[in-house]
């Protein structure tokens, strides 16, 4: 294992994977435990697949379960693991079941290529940690895993500390890790080998900003307990959308006003550096059933309390 950062394991080799931890986090402690060089044999021992058919870092849990029987015996289950400890999970409560993540997570889990929807959500962002967090998960879990929130590709924030995500070497731009680099939080840059590091993506942090990652700390909330997904209790489906904003209310104009914009709809995704088709928080009151995972969270941040 790399000297860059001290892990201990629980019981077995393998370690306590924290509430909201990426499920490549544990793989990445695995590969490393063994130390292993090689990315093709990692991805076929954890995943049970090629890692040229894998999204870097493996965002959505494919191959969940064949992790779930080489590590755990099968228990938590594949399924159980991805509702835990992917983006799947942190946005299925908030999407419904008519999603396409939600309807393809049986074949996900089971190892089908998930490049065909990533369209869906772009995921050009390096991996981020948040020191705070970091540190905390040092201090109780004894090593520093990736969290799913900070992955979200509109997220440049901790939703929980507030504190910009990291993601880059401050000296020679290079991200810590793309997805298939092995590296955990705290680890020194692959290229200089420096120990400091900055925000992937600035962000100015509008009122409606906050909203925003108000809303993504609720659903890390969800993913991170242990009962049941209440959905329901937490976000209505979808087709309830138009009924989150108050009648004859402008919600362009409202969320304009928000994040201190002209045009919602041509800024939000810009300034959050992610890729959303023209006119996409119109498409979500009109036509739900196509609505990016962006739209609903910002219509849901509407229905946030008043305070910013």
């Amino acid at each position: 294992m790399s000297s860059d950062q001290a892990v201990r394991p629980s019981c077995g080799g393998s370690p306590i994977l924290p509430p909201g931890a990426t499920l490549h986090s544990l793989a990445t402690f695995l590969h490393r435990s063994k130390g292993s060089r090689n990315t093709e044999r990692s991805c076929l021992r954890y995943y049970g697949g090629a890692s040229e058919r894998m999204e870097p870092g493996n965002p959505f849990g494919q191959g969940a379960q064949h992790l779930a029987e080489a590590v755990y015996g099968g228990e938590p289950s594949g399924l159980e693991l991805i509702r835990r400890h992917t983006l799947l999970g942190l946005f299925g409560p908030a999407m419904g079941e008519a999603w396409w993540g939600n309807r393809f997570r049986a074949p996900i889990v089971e190892g089908i290529a998930t490049r065909k929807f990533a369209s869906e959500i772009w995921l050009g962002k390096p991996l981020s940690w948040c020191p705070d967090c970091s540190r905390e998960d040092i201090d109780q879990f004894g090593w520093a895993p990736w969290r799913v929130v900070h992955q979200v590709p509109f997220a440049h924030h901790c939703p929980s500390h507030g504190a910009a995500l990291l993601a880059i070497c401050a000296i020679c731009q290079e991200p810590l890790d793309r997805g298939f680099h092995w590296r955990l939080p705290g680890d020194a840059c692959r290229r200089c080998r420096g120990q400091s590091f900055s925000s992937g993506f600035l962000v100015d942090e509008s009122s409606g900003y906050r909203r925003l990652l108000r809303v993504l700390a609720e659903l890390d909330g969800v993913m991170a307990s242990k009962g049941p997904v209440p959905a329901r209790e937490v976000f209505p489906e979808r087709n309830e959308i138009s009924s989150w904003v108050m009648p004859r209310q402008n919600v362009s104009t409202l969320l304009s006003a928000e994040w201190g914009l002209a045009n919602s709809e041509s800024s939000i995704s810009r300034l959050l550096g992610v890729r959303e088709k023209p006119g996409f928080i119109r498409t979500a009151l009109l036509r739900p059933e196509l609505a990016s995972v962006l739209a609903v969270l910002l219509l849901r941040s509407i229905r946030a309390d008043g305070s910013d």
